[in-house]
């Protein structure tokens, strides 16, 4: 049963709403902006064949404009920006993606808030979802919808409770491609127990999830429990675990009469982070692991990621950004996906990052990514240098 229909409330009724809301507010500030980026790009489509790879270099210009509204008890936020793709040899790759976004959060007293968010992004690059995912896509162009809301409660002085929901929708006009819908709902509680242990807050949460593809629907339960400590002043941990079901309804034809399947299927999920907080080194390593949405395919997969970032401040002016990623998606044949899914990514990048002012930035960047698809066996490497501009200027009312 989902949680709502496939009738969807339009993005700009939202953004309509948020921007009178804007208007109303106390301090408001407006900062357009603009990004340059040029890139070399090895292997633009992940071939596993050398003599077949596409290399190219990608100009992308990135007109930007954000306002932002704030009282003593509203915040609003507003952004949008277009991607203005340019290949420098395979032309007809071109393309302007776009990302919109607004966000309204209300305090209605010191114990309880609420928050609502709105987006839309077409996106179109293949490597779109290598930083979230490490799963590789295509160029197809894709038109995602998201819709969400929260509401954060203090029970009492050591307990508070967050409810919240999501709505995402993807479309993908190429009929190679599978549009889906997700729903996704969750109750979280934390309670704070300094006095056994100083700075440590336990926590739980109980989710549910609903995916509708082309031929295939899955409902996923899950429930974890956890724990948030700070160990000193600059190491603190995070770390929760549980278990999930899920269960599949898959569709498949036979002498022109669809059959239904059925499975579920039962895992381990949760997250353990470290992070460290320096005067100039700031750090952390987490390990996740969940399901997810197969973006484009029917289907969902298991998610196992290991995240490593490390960042040092220079001087006032430089800094410097390492950072290691790696993802492993697993899906069998008729229980999670209506396909065998296999995949393991491995992504490198360190890069410079240069403030001339605090509106005008220059960043460079090299990134390596090692793919594998054990299902079909083959392997694929990328390698991306960039260089990216980005200006802003702040106007305050």
């Amino acid at each position: 049963m989902q949680l709502i229909t496939s009738r969807v409330i339009p993005v700009i009724p939202l953004v309509f709403v948020l921007c009178c809301t804007t208007a109303a507010t106390a301090e408001i500030k407006l900062t357009p902006g603009i990004g340059l980026r040029e890139e070399y790009n090895s292997n633009i489509f992940f071939d596993p064949s050398r003599s077949r790879q596409t290399r190219d270099r990608i100009t992308t210009v990135s007109p930007e404009v954000k306002l932002t509204g704030r009282t003593e008890r509203l915040d609003t936020l507003l952004q949008s920006r277009f991607d203005i793709l340019k290949y420098n040899d395979t032309e007809e790759f071109d393309d302007t993606d776009q990302n919109h976004h607004g966000r309204l959060k209300y305090h209605f007293s010191e114990r309880w808030y609420a928050s609502a968010d709105a987006g839309y992004i077409r996106d179109s690059r293949a490597d779109r979802d290598m930083e979230t995912t490490g799963l590789v896509l295509g160029t197809a162009r894709r038109d995602r919808q998201r819709y969400a809301w929260s509401m954060d409660y203090a029970l009492c002085e050591k307990a508070r409770t967050n409810i919240s929901y999501a709505y995402d929708r993807e479309d993908f006009p190429d009929p190679d491609f599978t549009d889906s819908t997700t729903q996704y709902a969750a109750i979280n509680l934390s309670y704070d127990l300094s006095t056994l242990l100083p700075h440590l807050v336990a926590r739980s949460s109980l989710g549910y999830t609903f995916y509708d593809f082309q031929s295939m629907q899955a409902t996923n339960y899950s429930v974890t429990a956890g724990a948030d400590m700070r160990l000193n002043e600059t190491l603190s941990v995070s770390a929760n675990i549980g278990r999930n079901v899920l269960r599949s309804d898959i569709e498949t034809p036979f002498l022109f009469i669809p059959l239904e399947e059925r499975s579920t299927d039962r895992g381990t999920v949760g997250r353990l982070a470290l992070s460290y907080t320096g005067e100039r080194t700031v750090g952390s390593l987490s390990f996740h692991r969940d399901i997810q949405a197969l973006s484009g395919s029917p289907g969902t997969a298991r998610h196992t990621s290991v995240h490593l970032v490390v960042s040092q401040r220079f001087t006032f002016r430089l800094e410097g950004v390492f950072s290691m990623e790696y993802h492993l998606n697993e899906a069998q044949e008729g229980r999670l996906a209506l396909e065998e899914t296999d995949e393991r990514t491995l992504l490198v990048q360190p890069r410079l990052l240069y403030s001339f002012t605090d509106d005008l930035f220059l960043e460079a960047s090299y990134r390596t990514v090692r793919f594998k698809d054990r299902e079909t066996d083959t392997r694929a490497i990328q390698d991306l240098y960039f260089l990216r501009f980005v200006w802003s200027y702040p106007i305050s009312r």
